[in-house]
């Protein structure tokens, strides 16, 4: 699931404020592969104590009066076989909706915006599904920057990790300020041409615009990078 909220604005930007060192992450992309490294640039001191300092500054505990906008991105395409576009409807299936109308959120659902169900793609071993993967993140992206911009919350149910490519270029689309954090088994730092062929392990590395992503994924919405490291825990 991907959760994308207006962020107050209260004119405080801490990170581009603060004094940054570069550092060089050992990452490995691929299970067959060596260590690489990735030059990046981090703040000097704890990333997570100023996130959640920040979470806790403009946390208002009164969502009430916000809509919440639930979208399905359901959708497989940038998965290893099939199975995860069946996620939203076993969300709404088991309540997602209900229980969180009962702590007081008022909900509206949109449905699906996007489907696919993953299939082989000989003809782009690399990157399979490459053209219904982007399809699905235009749709997500639309519909994301559409609810940011009236100033709803959204929540995107996935459906494989290419889910956040869509909703982070519809929040960049709607002008939203972005801190994302990514929670997987892996950093999703792979690129198509040290990967086995499927684009959810990959999605990170395309947000970031590391050398060897697919273009049409990379510069979707109107920033590329999609975000830069400190904007990523």
């Amino acid at each position: 699931m991907a959760c994308a909220r207006p962020a107050p604005h209260d004119g405080i930007d801490a990170a581009s404020r603060l004094p940054f060192r570069r550092e060089r992450l050992a990452y490995w992309p691929h299970a067959n592969a060596g260590q690489q490294t990735l030059n990046i640039e981090e703040e000097p001191s704890s990333l997570q104590t100023r996130f959640a300092t920040r979470i806790i500054r403009n946390w208002s505990p009164d969502l009430s009066a916000r809509l919440l906008n639930i979208i399905g991105a359901a959708t497989s395409a940038g998965a290893y076989s099939p199975g995860q576009e069946q996620a939203p409807a076993a969300f709404r299936r088991h309540g997602l909706a209900e229980a969180l109308a009962s702590r007081g959120r008022t909900i509206r659902d949109d449905g699906d915006v996007a489907s696919f169900r993953w299939r082989p793609d000989p003809s782009q071993p690399q990157a399979m599904n490459l053209e219904a993967v982007r399809h699905a993140c235009d749709l997500v992206a639309s519909h994301v920057a559409t609810a940011i911009a009236a100033q709803e919350d959204v929540l995107v149910l996935g459906g494989d990790c290419t889910v956040e490519l869509g909703t982070v270029a519809g929040a960049n689309a709607a002008g939203a300020r972005i801190g994302l954090v990514y929670i997987d088994f892996d950093a999703d730092l792979n690129t198509p041409d040290t990967s086995d062929g499927a684009l959810d392990w990959t999605g990170v590395a395309h947000l970031l615009n590391i050398p060897g992503c697919e273009f049409s994924l990379a510069r979707l919405g109107p920033i590329r990078p999609m975000l830069v490291p400190q904007q990523l825990l």
